[in-house]
């Protein structure tokens, strides 16, 4: 059955290139959160200072944000970030704007990977 999907996805290369540059956008974006969270975390004051705003005291690790990266790409869905408690967020209550700014950033590069 996969091999099936594959071949199918190998013969059409305007399907190939959307699977590509959706798979690279998971990465880039999952770097991206990670990167922006060790910031945050790393310097708060400087952070706080440039207006980025604030996260938990707990670092996730970038599996985490490749999976939350995959939600996003694939539209998935989900409610906001996991708290270290297993709890949702909801956007307006996340105070890190750096991270809303790369998630609007992310949901706006799903529109560049359906018309390429």
């Amino acid at each position: 059955m996969i091999q099936l999907l594959f071949a199918a996805l190998l013969k059409n290369k305007k399907k190939m290139r959307f699977v590509k540059y959706n798979f690279i956008a998971i990465f880039v974006f999952a770097l991206l959160y990670w990167l922006q969270e060790k910031f945050i975390y790393t310097y708060p004051e400087l952070s706080y200072n440039l207006g980025f705003g604030s996260t938990s005291s707990n670092i996730s690790g970038f599996y985490y944000w490749l999976w939350f990266s995959a939600l996003t790409q694939t539209t998935v869905g989900y409610s906001g970030p996991v708290t270290p408690k297993g709890e949702t967020k909801p956007f307006d209550q996340i105070p890190n704007r750096m991270y809303k700014f790369i998630n609007l950033l992310q949901l706006l590069s799903i529109f560049f990977t359906l018309y390429t």
